[in-house]
């Protein structure tokens, strides 16, 4: 609970069993569900417990300061309701909005609905895509087979070394700009 698990593979993966006949897909998308809310009010928890004296004690280490510390409070009296429920889809997020949450003191009730909807919405989401795949596994066999696999490999890694070069490239104009 408030750890952070590979969710969007497992949910997948279940999915996907779950159209060869393994597991129902009700029961998937119900189980990652609770997970969700699990997980989410375990962050809460962690947040609410301890964030704020940790926040104090270790935030300079951190770049958190009164300052960022007063937006985030703002921030989240704001938009909080509508971050946790995107938060749901963003790995990164889906892990620390519980937990931040729970330290800027995000009513509990509030928070709890909104990690509710965006799990559920998630859960349906992943398992119906998994469930997809799954019916259709047989057509990804035949593309990898079939060497897609090394043509989007090839794409990623040229696609990499050209952010990578032009990042260099548009830093070293900046430099010569100053």
């Amino acid at each position: 609970m408030g750890l952070p698990l590979p969710g969007e593979v497992v949910l997948l993966t279940a999915g996907a069993l779950a159209a060869q006949g393994n597991f129902g897909i009700v029961g998937v998308a119900v189980a990652a569900w609770l997970g969700t809310i699990a997980g989410g009010s375990g962050g809460y928890l962690i947040g609410r417990t301890g964030g704020m004296a940790f926040i104090t004690r270790y935030g300079r280490w951190l770049g958190v300061n009164k300052r960022r510390e007063k937006r985030v409070r703002a921030y989240f009296d704001k938009h909080g309701g509508w971050t946790i429920i995107v938060a749901r889809f963003v790995a990164i997020l889906r892990m620390l909005a519980g937990i931040v949450a729970g330290s800027v003191a995000m009513p509990f009730s509030l928070f709890s609905l909104c990690n509710a909807i965006g799990g559920l919405v998630w859960s349906i989401a992943f398992a119906a895509l998994g469930y997809y795949f799954g019916e259709h596994i047989h057509r990804l066999e035949h593309y990898l087979r079939g060497g897609t696999l090394v043509v989007i490999a090839i794409v990623v890694v040229a696609g990499i070394g050209l952010r990578i070069y032009y990042g260099r490239r548009n830093g070293a104009h900046d430099k010569a700009a100053r």
